[in-house]
């Protein structure tokens, strides 16, 4: 891993954090590569220089004119325990990467890096719904989450995190070409096509609901789209 670049990426994410994007416009097709929890891991350092500054508080206070301490103890030492942790868990989750090109979905972090070629995929199936209840209003939404496999690697997509709009394109095209797994409905199972258009339906009402604004702008696309959902080609044939 490049680090230089890596710091680089989240500070970019830092002031941005997305603000500069608006995701009802973007291209569903377009590759991503972003930070993963990065508020998270932003608030857990936050949290750490927290305790970390409300430790040293303790240590001063708790000193005589001399500047011996007095007050390292529980209370202190409690604090400052904490202050490591959080910098440390919010380190790692800075540097948490999800990714979507053409070929694979993958996710990297500081120790191991997994990823999916779509053309791999054995079985997908839904996670458990995630309630996101937005600030200051009774409203809930429902962000849709599941589960992409392979033989020996497995991600989860949750649409409410990022957007993964290239993925959802991939997944219906894949599809429309060969059978795998859709749940508990196998490969060879009767009712797969049936499942396979439920899921298709699915992942466009997803699509179309991220990138309103795009589809509205852009009817090719949309055309496209409609075609893929439906199990057709994605071009017309000639």
């Amino acid at each position: 891993m490049d680090f230089i670049d890596e710091l680089i990426e989240t500070l970019v994410d830092l002031f941005f954090m997305g603000s500069s994007r608006d995701r009802l416009k973007e291209d569903p097709s377009l590759e991503h590569s972003y930070s993963s929890f990065f508020p998270f891991g932003l608030l857990a350092m936050v949290a750490g220089l927290l305790f970390l500054s409300a430790g040293g508080a303790a240590v001063f206070l708790g000193s005589d004119d001399s500047g011996t301490s007095l007050a390292v103890g529980p209370v202190s030492g409690t604090l400052l325990g904490f202050s490591v942790l959080f910098f440390l868990v919010g380190f790692y989750l800075l540097f948490v990467r999800f990714g979507v090109t053409n070929e694979v979905l993958w996710q990297r972090n500081i120790f191991s890096r997994k990823q999916i070629a779509f053309h791999e995929i054995e079985k997908i199936s839904h996670a458990p719904i995630q309630d996101m209840v937005s600030w200051g209003t009774t409203h809930t939404a429902v962000y849709p989450r599941f589960v992409v496999s392979s033989a020996d690697q497995e991600l989860t997509i949750n649409d409410a995190q990022k957007d993964y709009g290239l993925a959802l394109i991939r997944i219906i095209e894949e599809l429309n070409k060969r059978r795998f797994q859709l749940g508990e409905v196998t490969a060879y199972d009767p009712g797969w096509e049936q499942e396979a258009q439920k899921w298709r339906q699915f992942l466009g009402d997803v699509l179309l609901s991220g990138h309103q604004r795009f589809y509205e702008q852009n009817p090719e696309a949309d055309q496209y789209l409609n075609r893929i959902v439906m199990g057709l080609p994605g071009q017309a044939d000639s």
